[in-house]
């Protein structure tokens, strides 16, 4: 089940301060455990109401109000989407989420997380099959050409620094990536720089993308291939309209499959 999690706003937000650096590393961490587990679907931080600005009908009249508006303890600072369990595990979530809060900014600080349930389709449990593949140092560079090719969002890039990971790698890799996803319409695809002693080159597999288009599978095809290897060319096959096999040039093997229609 699908629950929204939204911050309120506080004086600060509002008036667009940075937000303290301890806080911003600690709920980055918390991030990647969810992110880790398959459990957070999307999350952000809205500007302040004074960028914003709000529509209202009244009278059988629009009007259109900028902002800033005043009732600032009403207004969202943030928000982020789960898919979990029960209420009572998004309870727990968000309690350990705004204790980091008060643990780290202190009595001073006053904020509130409001729960709401997303009316939808329950997931029921359904598991998802993700590919999580592992790089030698290119992480970084291999998402953001998959995101160009693929049409794709990088919805998070988490480096060792300032996790607990860190302590486990040489500081020449702390600016790699510990854990990076990108959402391609609605899969989803994850990686990770692996440190050099537990890195094996990638085998046995491949990645596979489905494109009713020939045109635009073919054009996939030949961005990844670009500096990379081809196994088998672009072309029709007797199940495809097109099919080619490549390894591109991080060293991940891909499969492009056109059906026949």
């Amino acid at each position: 089940m699908r629950f929204m999690m939204i911050l309120k706003a506080t004086k600060d937000s509002e008036a667009g301060l940075p937000r303290n650096p301890k806080l911003i590393a600690a709920t980055a961490k918390l991030a990647e455990e969810a992110n880790k587990a398959g459990v957070i679907v999307d999350s952000g931080g809205l500007l302040p109401s004074s960028q914003g600005a709000r529509v209202r009908v009244s009278g059988g009249k629009t009007a259109v109000i900028d902002g800033p508006f005043a009732e600032t303890k009403e207004l969202v600072g943030g928000y982020a989407i789960f898919d979990l369990k029960s209420k009572e595990d998004a309870i727990e979530m968000a309690t350990h989420f705004m204790q980091v809060h008060g643990d780290i900014l202190g009595p001073a600080y006053e904020g509130e997380l409001e729960i709401r349930p997303i009316s939808a389709k329950p997931s029921n449990g359904t598991k998802q099959l993700n590919s999580y593949l592992h790089f030698k140092g290119q992480c970084e560079e291999a998402f953001k050409v998959y995101e160009k090719f693929l049409d794709g969002k990088i919805d998070a890039m988490f480096r060792y620094e300032g996790t607990p990971a860190a302590e486990q790698v040489s500081a020449e890799w702390h600016s790699k990536i510990v854990h990076a996803r990108m959402t391609v319409g609605e899969q989803v695809l994850m990686g990770m720089d692996a440190p050099p002693e537990r890195f094996h080159k990638p085998q046995g597999f491949n990645v596979n993308i489905g494109v009713k288009d020939t045109a635009e599978g073919k054009r996939i095809f030949e961005a990844l291939a670009d500096r990379g290897n081809v196994v088998m060319p672009f072309g029709p096959t007797f199940w495809a309209a097109g099919f080619g096999m490549l390894v591109d040039r991080f060293g991940i093997p891909w499969m492009i499959n056109c059906e026949q229609t």
